[in-house]
């Protein structure tokens, strides 16, 4: 920005206070949103995880941050002062189910949280009330590991998919595992340590398409919530430590 105003030159007029406020922060609104839509857009395609990161800022103020990651990114969602909410479990599992709702229900495939015994609890909650998502202790079951094998992963397949669904899964399964169709294409054979398997699966397995749906939405997910640690500082110094906020 600097560099720019140095070429402009003598005679730059700066913003005002009200173009600043009014005019460039709806601008920069619009353009979040938008953002945003493409995010949305891909999580209705792939699915998408939910992470959780608790800490505290400079002000002792217990935060609560919740970012969404899809093979678009992962993007900040919301974040809640829980400075006054009890640290149940049923507490925990009544906020998230909240986020969960607000991101959609059939949007979302896993939701990763830290270990804590309360969260834990909170987890076992919400797949209790909503049978095709996951809940995943952040980076001890890593994803990659759970399905090396996705033939042997009965218990992903029962808890996303219906009977019907299953049964389409594991017919087009045999398709896969002898290299039918698309999959016996030298290009697909080729570029299966080329592209991400996700795309890989988004480019060969139309054949599929219960199969492809499946695999993409699995191989798409995150296996940690660090993502949420590195956005902590911006987080703090834009949203919580404002003190210009803090008057409103």
């Amino acid at each position: 920005m600097c560099q720019l105003i140095g070429k402009y030159g003598i005679g730059l007029k700066s913003p005002s206070y009200h173009e600043l406020k009014d005019k460039y922060l709806r601008k920069e609104v619009d353009n979040t949103m938008s953002l945003l839509e493409k995010h949305k857009a891909m999580w209705r395609k792939s699915g998408c995880s939910i992470m959780s990161d608790g800490w505290t800022n400079k002000k002792r103020r217990s935060i609560c941050n919740f970012l969404v990651n899809s093979p678009n990114g992962t993007i900040f969602f919301t974040s809640i002062d829980t400075s006054d909410i009890s640290k149940t479990a049923d507490k925990v599992f009544e906020m998230i189910d909240d986020i969960v709702e607000q991101v959609g229900e059939e949007n979302v495939i896993q939701i990763v949280t830290d270990n804590a015994a309360n969260y834990k609890a909170a987890g076992e909650m919400l797949m209790e009330k909503r049978k095709k998502l996951f809940w995943t202790p952040c980076a001890a079951h890593c994803i990659d590991l759970m399905l090396e094998d996705l033939e042997k992963k009965i218990k992903v397949m029962d808890r996303m998919l219906d009977d019907e669904e299953r049964d389409k899964v594991d017919l087009q399964l045999e398709v896969f595992k002898h290299e039918r169709g698309l999959f016996g294409f030298s290009s697909a054979k080729s570029m299966r340590f080329k592209k991400t398997p996700a795309d890989w699966w988004e480019s060969y397995g139309a054949d599929t398409p219960k199969l492809q749906r499946f695999s993409i939405r699995i191989l798409s997910l995150t296996c940690s919530s660090s993502g949420c640690r590195i956005l902590r500082f911006t987080i703090q110094i834009t949203i919580h430590d404002s003190t210009t906020l803090d008057r409103f």
